[in-house]
């Protein structure tokens, strides 16, 4: 709903003088799919009691975000933080997913 109504909202919210940040609020809005799945696969590691997994997740997405960002803000201005956040959340997703993945056998949860 974000991405068709993002020229409404920032209208509504910031008015007329913001519109041409529609386009990164669309970008932003696909970190919301991330994002959600993050949650359980985060809090599934913790009852797990691997949380330091989790640290290293965000340390390396953290890092990341950084290193993207220095580079795409160079290639498309403003909106390279936003691509860098939602490739980044999509990292911390990869990362837990793939560490269940490879430990499944390790913890016998088939």
């Amino acid at each position: 709903m974000i991405n068709i109504f993002a020229e409404k909202i920032i209208l509504l919210v910031f008015g007329e003088k913001y519109l041409n940040s529609a386009l990164s609020l669309r970008i932003l809005s696909l970190s919301l799919i991330p994002f959600f799945m993050k949650f359980y696969l985060e809090r599934f590691i913790l009852v797990l009691g691997k949380p330091i997994v989790v640290y290293l997740s965000y340390l390396f997405g953290t890092a990341l975000i950084f290193i993207l960002g220095i580079f795409l803000v160079r290639i498309i201005g403003y909106l390279g933080i936003a691509v860098s956040l939602v490739l980044s959340e999509f990292f911390i997703v990869g990362y837990n997913f793939i560490w269940l993945q490879s430990h499944i056998k390790e913890l016998k949860l088939e």
